[in-house]
């Protein structure tokens, strides 16, 4: 779990590159912690929270599969992490900014 980063990981750099791309013009704040759920990526001009969420940490519905092993912890905090995006999410949206979660 030490190796796990919050940050910097492969697909969230891809996605900074992608973003970067399709709008070349626009000013791209990453990390913004002024927002709620801290995006990794927020567009102001589009009024735009991008957040690059891990399958497992954030029991993607595709993908996710709970752990046999210590079931009862990483159930308690995959459901608590799910409602936190939720609240961060609403939160965002009461702002008028739309969150895209990737």
């Amino acid at each position: 779990m030490s190796r796990v980063r919050s940050f910097g990981t492969k697909p969230e750099v891809r996605l900074g590159a992608l973003l970067c791309t399709m709008f070349p013009d626009a000013v791209i704040v990453e990390r913004s912690t002024a927002l709620p759920g801290k995006p990794d990526f927020y567009l102001p001009e589009l009024q735009l929270a991008v957040f690059a969420d891990g399958c497992f940490f954030h029991r993607c519905p595709r993908h996710f599969i709970m752990p046999v092993n210590n079931r009862e912890y990483w159930s308690k905090k995959i459901n608590r992490n799910h409602k936190r995006d939720r609240e961060n999410n609403r939160d965002l949206k009461a702002l008028g900014i739309t969150p895209v979660r990737i």
